[in-house]
């Protein structure tokens, strides 16, 4: 599989963009060595649900989060100019919002940030018909909960993955906890 920059590419019924952004391919070179990543994507076209691939797709989430915040990390403070001094939890809710307004914007996916009691919700659904790949949700899960973690001075937040949530079943939403892990 050949991973490119044309969002309109697809390969194995999944779109590939999230997967061709810089971040990703950085955050996989990261973790699986320049070498490992064409046997990776070999791997990933044969069986995208395989937990291994999965896996993989979130530590490159994690891994590409670094990138973002070296190469666009100045948004967040554009998003909210206190967002450094503000308290984690609004930190986490406003930049979570922010990325909710940035995936929106690439015109790939509809979202919706929720500030629930005990947690935060992102909502993707695909544009136009199109669905929202699981590997898509992997990396950004990855993604943010890297972001979260930073965000959250070190701490661990918990993340998971709902396939199929909202409307229908080309949604996925990404749920992370507000109490960390200790």
């Amino acid at each position: 599989m050949m991973i490119t920059n044309d969002p309109d590419k697809e390969t194995g019924g999944m779109n590939l963009d999230i997967l061709a952004s810089e971040y990703s391919k950085l955050g996989l070179i990261e973790i699986l060595g320049p070498v490992g990543v064409a046997p990776f994507t070999h791997q990933m076209e044969k069986e995208p649900t395989d937990a291994f691939v999965r896996g993989v797709m979130i530590r490159a989430g994690r891994a590409g989060f670094y990138y973002w915040l070296k190469q666009a990390g100045d948004t967040l403070e554009s998003a909210d100019p206190d967002f450094n001094l503000s308290p984690v939890r609004k930190k986490i809710a406003t930049g979570l919002a922010h990325f909710c307004g940035i995936l929106t914007a690439r015109k790939r996916y509809n979202s919706l940030f929720r500030n629930h009691e005990e947690s935060w919700e992102l909502e993707l659904s695909g544009n136009e018909g199109s669905q929202v790949p699981p590997l898509e949700c992997d990396f950004i899960s990855g993604f943010l909960q890297e972001f979260a973690g930073w965000a959250g001075m070190g701490r661990l937040y918990q993340v998971r993955v709902k396939a199929g949530a909202g409307n229908g079943q080309d949604n996925c939403s990404i749920i992370i906890k507000k109490q960390p892990v200790e």
